[in-house]
């Protein structure tokens, strides 16, 4: 339930046309109840069998085909197209928030994360999600307006229906709690994977410096980590998949006798004059019918387990942390900058800045100058808010520059970075990051 209230959350705005698009998943399957009716009346004049009954019969089929698909479409463009545009939203919405997260959270650990999620993990939720909600919603539906439908024919057979529907219910619960077990080890070992693929596409230049030869193991120990990685995740997997299918073949073997065992009592019943013709060829097929629904479920409780636990993992390594952000927006008076009593550190119990104070008045030129690892760069991290300050207080025009808001505070500053990165763009739309109104003529000039 956790889960269905999350995607409620995620669907946002769009919440009553979801539910709505749910009510048409469910609703759908009342076309069976059309192919139900259209049997019944043939098997029941199958001795008088005119042809106004057959085209009486073919117009309620076709009815019954014209709802379902109606109802399918209704379902595709409320459930299943708001499924890509809900997931479109969270994509824009994380890149909103990472805009806003102190650079300390872009570690190593995080980015291997971050490219986890945004790739494999969202696109599995993208696919699979409304494919989930859908077909549980079809498949209990189709058994559930059927079973009443053998209520009203026959209260044996629709009695019959009740524990078997609980107990396949309750194999489905044992097969979701299975699988549960496994997704965050599945879960555990790609993040391992993301790692080691960034750690050795980032450091494919030094080992290519180096030949790889089995009588040089050190050199080759990153490739080694990697393999083994890719060895555990084929070990987890093909563990998972044992252990769910044995399990999953137990629920198709219960779909199937539960079948044949309501085919043999329909016929028993029709053979001791409990039912007539008609109800029983009826029954024969609704049979098939209502398990028709159910079977694909087995399958459907690895994707329940699976997709929940895919939309965890991506509320967990989203929970980004956001620069408290000021509200003022225009800077007043000369742009004085003073450091107060300024700690900070890239962990907690170490600081690089300790009880720093200076003052730089508008207009003057200043350089910074220490050995490598003094602080200089962070100095600057610091007054452009890439991180806040542990203690103390860093003021521009007087003003504690956490008061401004980041645009304000990013439009007074022009910083040219260590590490320099170029955009998969042009050359010349890089350069007009900094002013996206530019003219050509205008980036021509400063080049």
């Amino acid at each position: 339930m956790n889960y269905f209230r999350r995607l409620f959350e995620l669907v946002g705005k769009d919440k009553v046309k979801f539910i709505f698009g749910l009510f048409f998943a469910f609703f759908k399957n009342f076309s069976f109840m059309f192919i139900f009716g259209a049997l019944y009346i043939a098997f029941l004049n199958i001795h008088a069998l005119t042809a106004t009954v057959i085209w009486n019969c073919l117009m309620i089929m076709i009815g019954g085909i014209l709802f379902h698909f109606i109802f399918r479409y209704l379902e595709d463009i409320l459930v299943s197209a708001e499924g890509y545009v809900m997931f479109r939203n969270f994509r824009l919405q994380v890149g909103d928030e990472l805009k806003k997260a102190p650079l300390g959270y872009f570690d190593d650990a995080k980015l291997g994360n971050i490219q986890g999620a945004m790739t494999t993990s969202i696109n599995a939720l993208e696919n699979f999600t409304m494919m989930l909600v859908t077909g549980v919603i079809a498949g209990f539906g189709i058994s559930i307006l059927l079973t009443i439908a053998m209520l009203k024919m026959n209260v044996t057979l629709g009695l019959f229906m009740i524990p078997v529907l609980v107990i396949l219910s309750f194999t489905l619960g044992k097969l979701y709690k299975i699988a549960m077990r496994n997704v965050p080890l599945q879960h555990k070992v790609e993040q391992e994977m993301n790692f080691a693929v960034i750690d050795m596409i980032r450091g494919m230049s030094v080992l290519r410096t180096y030949p790889i030869n089995e009588d040089n193991p050190v050199k080759n120990m990153i490739q080694e980590k990697a393999k083994d990685l890719y060895a555990k995740k084929k070990e987890v997997d093909i563990r998972c998949e044992v252990e769910f299918s044995w399990r999953a073949k137990i629920y198709s073997f219960i779909v199937n006798a539960a079948s044949v065992i309501l085919i043999i009592l329909t016929v028993h019943l029709y053979m001791h004059d409990e039912i007539n013709f008609a109800n029983c060829m009826t029954m024969l097929v609704g049979s098939y019918l209502i398990f028709l629904g159910l079977a694909p479920l087995s399958d459907t409780a690895f994707l329940y387990a699976k997709i929940p636990g895919q939309q965890k993992y991506l509320d967990d390594v989203f929970q980004i942390p956001q620069l408290e952000e000021g509200t003022q927006t225009t800077i007043n008076g000369p742009l004085d900058i003073r450091f107060d009593h300024v700690w900070f550190g890239y962990r907690k119990d170490t600081p690089v800045i300790k009880d720093l104070s200076f003052e730089i008045k508008q207009n003057e030129k200043v350089a910074i100058v220490g050995p490598s690892g003094c602080g200089k760069t962070t100095i600057v991290n610091l007054l452009s808010r890439f991180w806040d300050v542990d203690k103390g207080t860093i003021y521009l025009a007087g003003k504690d520059i956490r008061e401004y808001t980041v645009e304000t505070l990013f439009k007074q500053m022009s910083v040219v970075f260590q590490d320099v990165y170029l955009f998969n763009d042009t050359i010349m739309n890089n350069i007009r990051f900094a002013k996206p109104e530019a003219t050509d003529q205008e980036i021509y000039d400063v080049c």
